[in-house]
């Protein structure tokens, strides 16, 4: 036990040889058993059967001769028979089964025990003189420790080793009692208990107890004594004949000295560096355990971070113990802890020492380690570079990775076929980092071994980036004159490079066009023109299908242009033309075709560079050149893309119109229309935009070429930018639509089909029902749209239906997007609060009032039904719906209570609950009204009859002097709030594209929100807030205004006030005057008084308006 403990306590982890496997094998199948272990087994339980019937009989005899001489003896047996039965059940325990083995075993075991220590207990307690006193409380103390009651055991041992010094059981107790304190880590006490131990070397434990106290000194962190017990426990063994286990504790011993001597090393004690270490080892034992020694040193450094001292280590060993078979894996315990460091340039060296160190000897384990953590090194190298292959220092890293594969190729067989592999990863490493030279040796190598086609290609591909580099591949390649151009040499690599193209093309029976085609290139532009051509005419000749034969024809053609030659430019036509895969072009044609497509590639290439008003020129020129030209409509969309990467959408619009009309049904002009579209939502013109997007998406999707997720896309755009525009024509052509509202977008389609009833008018019984049962029953997420449109006709729906409603609008709220929310939000603040209303009005049919307690009853629980239903609504985020509900709910306890007074044969002291219940919640309600400053219709409705309650009140909420009564938030008080915003002003002055999207936006949202288009308005503040293109303040005033415009003055106001720390001080003054009078007027006192501390008491904080006031309070209410 004190062993493990040891051990797992330093982190090393002792397992026998096997157990790992077994607990993998029991964790993957059932255990199987050898017939011997079964056998074995079996005898167990006969002897165990036999040992049970010795204990009965020993039972009888005890019975028997209870008070006499011989119950002493014959408990003693008894008690030694049961530890017997205890043995046998224990080893049956861990054996099948079937022979009685697992959990139940074990605990009859642990009986077997128990009762032992109760037999012995029992002789020590009657016979105190008996002769077999000490051996009774020594068996019975290790009866104790073996049942798990090891503080009972150590006071048997304890008894033992006080009250019988002499016995034979003495050395085995203070053995028993080291073991107990070892596992309690009471390491001082162990060392106390093991020195009589020590006394004795003829005892069998002398040997085990200078084990232990060596574990103890280095546990009481005693290095030097820990050593000298370990020293001790060696040299016992030295020169006598040894058992296996006499072998392995000597063993333990040495290589436990490493982890005391290390342990002496952090502390930091003198002559403990890692030179006396080595000679300390090597004093120890000089045999085959040194390397072992050394191994388990090294492990420890490492494990203890002693880095630089691990690297002392190993050059020592190496130095002094060059042919040891242990140095390979010394050599891979610097190398593993370097790679887990990634010291990746520090690797290089040791994975040489792997090379050099490897020895016959060496343990395969060992080497094949080496492979792998050389391979496991190279793998992130690989991955290092091609993530930084532009960085600093990746040329570093590259030679190290070249070193690591250099030395795994000498670690392992020539012959080993993971060394191509090596080469070949080595090789696409350096192609990373762009030393192409290197590059194509490696893949070379791999060819020179054996031809493979990607090996070929990738040696073609390297050499080629190597002769761009040197500039031997052309860039741009204008045709020449023959005559002007004379023969020249070919540099070497680059006709080495041709001729594994040319055996390229040859081995596999096609051409590398790419590389083939810039072969050509190469050799006219280095070379031999008259080669180039007959191999450029070749090439197009033979593989007339690929993308590089018009290239080829065209410098064919534009030499021969160059160079006067005309009748081998008729020549050469004829050729042409006479392929079949050109056949019905006439020559002319043909020519005029390659030349148009040259031009138009200049175009192209502008466009690509970046250079997008010399593409717009390009192109201008193209078309007037070529007008009869195929890529007349390509060009067209390259001029509008260019003009629209310029920012000048105005004449990338004009592009795209003049394409979309003289090429409505092509390709290019589907794309023109979805960039038009796409220039109109970049311009928030979303009605445009919408009729855009609808009409490219009944295009055939042969020429509308768009994925199904970039479709999708478009139709929810098409279908939410219809809905923003406030057109309702264009919503339903667009909902009518089948190229728009497919199944893929069936569910937006349905929810803006809901949406878009909150505009129609005449609703009558009917539709309520309808709208009510789809609320109930109908798709989930748009319950909540249809709970509104029924609670819209809530007169026609009964009692309970109202709450019903109310309750599914709010379950389902959460589920519906903002946009969505703010649409619906006029609606339910009315009609949440008037549902609740008529509720209250018919309560007096629903549950009449009657001076019976039956009735009384039912007006209970038929306000509870409202009350619940109100405070459900409640919970929408919305402070005039709350203060609204309440104040509906004070008024409805409020009738009650007149209705019992009234009531004939009532006791009136029954209303005093409803009264009370009433003026809490009207209070409540003006509370919410007043400091959240709801609407004034809506707060005058709960301010009055809270007022006019109590004079009192009255006279202390109302003010002295008559205030302003201030105007409904509204988008026009924008100009007064920022009168530098240009609200409203699309044509403001901006000096950049940037100021003018913000421009443009507000206007957008102005314009939208005078016209009360809240879906567009609210759109456009999201738009703002995504694209982030106003600033905090902007975007505070936009959603205030807009939520104030939807009936939500309360969160407009809240809004305003929360934003003015980061508006300027214009701005915030603006806004605190307007807050202001909102606060006085909802009689909001606090939140007034800040403000005028915060606005230093100006008496023009308020704005002289003729605006009506609100009145004074009048003496005596």
């Amino acid at each position: 036990m004190f062993l493990v403990s040891a051990l797992v306590a330093v982190g090393l982890t002792l397992v026998p040889a096997g157990v790992a496997g077994e607990e993998k094998n029991a964790a993957e199948s059932r255990p199987t058993y050898s017939s011997f272990e079964v056998q074995e087994r079996r005898v167990d339980r006969a002897a165990l059967d036999s040992q049970l019937n010795a204990i009965r009989s020993l039972q009888e005899l005890i019975g028997k001769n209870r008070g006499k001489e011989q119950e002493s003896a014959l408990l003693f047996k008894l008690g030694e028979a049961q530890r017997r039965a205890g043995s046998m059940q224990f080893r049956i325990a861990h054996g099948t089964p079937a022979q009685g083995g697992g959990k139940a075993g074990l605990q009859d075991h642990k009986q077997y025990l128990i009762q032992s220590t109760k037999t012995f207990g029992q002789l020590i307690q009657r016979f105190p003189r008996s002769s077999d006193l000490p051996r009774a409380y020594f068996l019975k103390g290790r009866s104790h420790s073996e049942s798990g009651s090891p503080s009972l055991a150590r006071a048997d041992f304890l008894h033992l080793v006080s009250n019988f010094p002499k016995s034979e059981d003495t050395i085995s107790a203070y053995m028993a009692l080291a073991e107990i304190a070892m596992d309690k880590n009471q390491w001082d006490q162990a060392a106390e208990y093991l020195r009589p131990v020590e006394k004795d070397r003829s005892n069998p434990h002398y040997p085990h107890a200078l084990y232990r106290q060596a574990w103890c000194q280095y546990n009481l962190k005693d290095v030097p004594r820990a050593l000298s017990y370990a020293e001790r426990t060696i040299r016992y063994y030295s020169g006598r004949g040894q058992s296996r286990s006499d072998e392995a504790l000597r063993e333990n011993a040495i290589l436990d000295a490493a982890l005391f001597f290390l342990q002496g090393y952090e502390q930091r004690l003198s002559h403990f560096g890692v030179d006396e270490a080595y000679t300390y080892f090597k004093r120890l034992e000089s045999g085959a355990i040194l390397g072992k020694v050394i191994v388990r040193y090294a492990k420890l450094l490492r494990a203890h971070g002693h880095v630089e001292e691990l690297g002392k280590w190993k050059t020592l060993v190496l130095s002094r113990e060059p042919e040891r078979p242990e140095n390979l894996e010394l050599i891979v315990i610097a190398y593993e802890d370097q790679l887990n460091k990634r010291q990746y340039i520090q690797l290089v060296d040791t994975a040489r020492e792997l090379v050099s160190y490897r020895n016959p000897k060496s343990s395969k384990e060992s080497v094949e380690r080496a492979e792998r953590l050389l391979l496991d090194a190279a793998k992130q190298l690989q991955q290092l570079i091609s993530k930084n292959k532009n960085a600093d220092g990746v040329v570093l890293l590259t030679t190290a990775l070249a070193g690591i594969y250099d030395c795994f190729t000498r670690l392992v067989d020539e012959e080993d076929p993971r060394v191509a592999k090596v080469h070949y990863n080595l090789a696409e490493s350096l192609f990373e980092i762009g030393q192409y030279e290197q590059a194509t040796e490696h893949y070379r190598w791999v060819l020179n071994k054996g031809w493979e086609k990607e090996a070929s290609l990738r040696a073609i591909g390297s050499r080629y980036e190597h002769l761009r580099k040197r500039g031997l591949i052309p860039k741009d390649l204008k045709a020449r004159s023959i005559q002007e151009s004379p023969r020249k040499d070919l540099d070497k690599d680059l006709v080495e490079w041709i001729g594994w193209v040319d055996d390229h093309a040859k081995r596999t029976a096609m051409s590398v066009d790419s590389f083939y085609f810039e072969a050509n290139r190469a050799i006219y532009l280095n070379g031999d023109i008259q080669d180039s051509l007959k191999r450029l005419l070749g090439f197009a000749l033979e593989f007339p299908k690929s993308k590089y034969a018009t290239p080829s024809a065209t410098l064919l053609v534009d030499t021969y242009v160059a160079s006067a030659e005309w009748e081998k430019l008729q020549e050469l036509s004829a050729k042409l033309l006479a392929i079949k895969e050109w056949k019905g072009t006439e020559f002319a044609t043909r020519l005029y075709g390659l030349a148009a497509d040259a031009e138009f590639k200049t175009v192209e290439a502008a466009y690509r560079a970046g250079d997008y008003k010399l593409a717009i020129g390009k192109s201008e020129r193209f078309r007037a050149t070529y007008p009869e030209s195929k890529r007349h409509s390509e060009s067209l969309a390259i001029a509008g893309h260019a003009a629209l990467a310029a920012k000048d959408t105005s004449e990338a619009l004009g592009y795209f119109s003049q394409l979309m009309r003289t090429a409505p049904n092509s390709e290019a002009g589907a794309s023109a229309l979805l960039a038009h579209g796409g220039v109109r939502e970049e311009q928030l013109e979303f009605t445009e935009a919408a009729r855009d997007f609808q009409q490219y998406l009944a295009m055939p999707p042969a020429i509308a070429k768009l994925g199904d997720k970039q479709r999708n896309d478009l139709r929810r755009k098409t279908l939410a930018y219809a809905w923003i525009s406030g057109d309702s024509k264009l919503l339903n052509r667009v909902l009518a639509d089948k190229s728009v509202c497919t199944p893929a977008v069936s569910g937006e389609c349905q929810r803006y089909e809901v949406l878009k009833i909150f505009e129609s008018q005449g609703r009558g019984p009917d539709f309520t029902a309808k709208a009510f049962s789809r609320a109930r029953h109908g798709a989930v997420e748009y319950r909540s749209l249809w709970a509104a449109l029924a609670l819209e006709g809530a007169r026609n729906l009964a009692f309970r239906d109202r709450h019903v409603a109310i309750r599914i609008l709010r379950k389902h709220w959460d589920a519906l997007d903002s946009l969505a929310k703010t649409y619906i939000l006029p609606s339910v603040t009315l009609s949440i609060p008037r549902a609740i209303a008529m509720n209250r009005r018919s309560i007096r049919s629903v549950a009449p009032l009657m001076a019976r307690e039956a009735y009384l009853v039912r007006r209970v629980e038929a306000i509870r039904e409202i009350e619940n239903a109100g405070m459900e609504a409640a919970k929408l985020p919305w402070a005039r719906i709350r203060a609204s509900i309440t104040n509906e709910l004070a008024d409805l306890y409020a009738d009650t209570a007149r209705s019992l007074r009234s009531l004939r044969g009532a006791d009136p002291a029954m209303a005093e609950p409803f009264e009370k219940k009433s003026d809490s919640l009207r209070a409540k309600a003006f509370e919410l009204a007043s400091s959240s400053a709801i609407e004034d219709d809506a707060f005058d409705e709960i301010a009055q009859p809270y007022l006019h309650a109590d004079p009192k009140r009255m006279a202390r909420l109302l003010p002295k002097v008559a205030t302003r009564k201030p105007e409904p938030l509204d988008p026009g008080q924008l100009r007064t709030i920022d009168p530098d915003g240009d609200w409203g002003n699309e044509s403001g002055q901006c000096k950049d594209s940037s100021r003018c999207a913000v421009n443009a936006l507000k206007a957008r949202w102005y314009h939208a929100a005078r016209q009360r288009r809240w879906a567009e308005a609210a759109y456009l503040v999201q738009y703002a807030k995504e694209k982030k293109l106003v600033s905090p303040t902007v975007l505070a005033l936009l959603r205030a205004y807009t939520l104030a415009g939807v009936g939500a003055q309360a969160e407009a106001l809240a809004e305003l006030a929360g934003a003015r720390g980061g508006m300027d001080k214009r701005i915030r003054r603006n806004v605190n005057r307007l807050l202001l009078e909102h606060y006085q007027n909802s009689l909001a006192h606090d939140r007034a008084g800040e403000l005028m501390k915060e606005l230093g008491g100006d008496p023009e904080s308020i704005a002289q308006t003729d605006q009506p006031k609100r009145p004074a309070a009048k003496a005596g209410g």
